[in-house]
């Protein structure tokens, strides 16, 4: 089974972000890190990162999915045109360059 876990998005104004999604009712679970590299999981699956250098742009930084099958999943991306990520065994990289985060197993 495969089903989403969480979407991470990348924000340069972290503190603005926090505010927004806590005003559209989403109830912070944690927060780690100092600034400028905080991160914050909402209960309802979506991480804020705080983006720590001016070349970054806000946009979506990973994507997670939750699975009992992380291996088979890995082989089946990289046979269909995905990339390793080299330093991290749970994760690859689609086509489009959107990194996808395997969690479980």
């Amino acid at each position: 089974m495969i089903q989403l876990h969480h979407v991470a998005i990348a924000v340069n104004d972290f503190d603005k972000y926090v505010d927004l999604f806590v005003r559209l009712g989403l109830n912070i679970q944690r927060i780690t890190g100092e600034a400028p590299n905080r991160q914050l999981w909402f209960e309802e699956g979506i991480q804020l990162k705080e983006s720590c250098n001016d070349i970054s742009t806000d946009g979506i930084d990973h994507i997670a999915l939750g699975t009992d099958n992380r291996t088979d999943i890995i082989k089946t991306a990289i046979g269909s045109d995905c990339s390793s990520i080299k330093e991290k065994d749970n994760w690859f990289r689609l086509p489009n360059g959107i990194s996808i985060e395997l969690m479980g197993d």
